[in-house]
């Protein structure tokens, strides 16, 4: 077996070769000093993060419960500065030195969960949480009695919100993707709809000029299959992820109802 080795020689010039490289970049003018951050006006921050980081829950609980939805939140609310006249600074006696300070007394914290507005229909943990865990559970409610939106419990130092039943999926809902007029110069309307999260939903579809008829249609615009209207409102079943382009005729009057 062979090991290649530097000789002295080359590896005293690469040294010097390094230093010269490396007073060339401290002298250019050009600094690699990253600039401080430009704080957020205001007299105090807000820190909140998961204890977990990544969290994860079974979908299927009807074999076995390795996670329910329960995460936990963690928070702190940190005073910028907090100024003691009495203190020194720079060895300088009676300069003012800012620490800043964490505050708990007297705050009260909320938290809610962009995307989710409920937990029950994205797992089945509620149909059998009386089973597994011997007491009933009310649907989108955690095991600590939390849900979706509620208050911090204040601790020694921060604050803390246990036991939130976070689904894994956002709350269904539909897009619109596009809204326009019928090329045929018929005045009805042609809506795309895209379900995007990944669940089936209910949705219902107004203008503001109410609904006499709608259909489902093709790309050409072509009616399909019909669709039912009541009170001049629409509503449609979307499987997941799809997409359904709807051909809407209305009223011309604007009865206040919006898209």
């Amino acid at each position: 077996m062979r090991f290649s080795t530097v000789k002295p020689i080359a590896a005293v010039s690469l040294l010097l070769l390094l230093l010269v490289l490396a007073v060339q970049a401290v002298t250019s003018g050009e600094s690699d000093v990253v600039p401080p951050p430009d704080p957020a006006p205001g007299d105090y921050v807000l820190l909140a993060w998961s204890d977990r980081g990544m969290h994860f829950m079974n979908r299927d609980h009807s074999v076995m419960s390795l996670m329910p939805p329960h995460s936990t939140l963690w928070a702190q609310v940190v005073h910028r500065s907090d100024t003691d006249g009495s203190s020194s600074a720079g060895g300088i006696p009676g300069a003012a030195i800012s620490w800043p300070r964490i505050e708990t007394k007297d705050l009260t914290l909320e938290y809610s969960i962009p995307g989710n507005s409920y937990s029950a229909g994205k797992t089945d943990f509620w149909d059998h949480a009386s089973a597994l865990y011997g007491k009933t559970i009310p649907p989108d409610t955690g095991l600590t009695g939390r849900g979706l939106t509620g208050t911090f419990d204040q601790r020694l130092g921060y604050f803390e919100a246990a036991g939130i039943p976070l689904p894994a999926a956002k709350t269904a809902k539909s897009m619109d993707e596009a809204v326009k007029l019928a090329d045929d110069g018929s005045d009805d309307l042609i809506v795309r709809l895209h379900e995007a999260v990944g669940n089936r939903t209910r949705i219902s579809v107004a203008t503001p000029g109410r609904i006499t008829d709608a259909w489902r249609c093709n790309l050409l615009e072509e009616s399909e299959t019909g669709e039912e209207v009541g009170d001049g409102v629409v509503t449609l079943t979307l499987r997941p992820f799809q997409i359904v382009t709807l051909r809407v005729r209305r009223t011309s009057t604007d009865d206040g109802r919006t898209r």
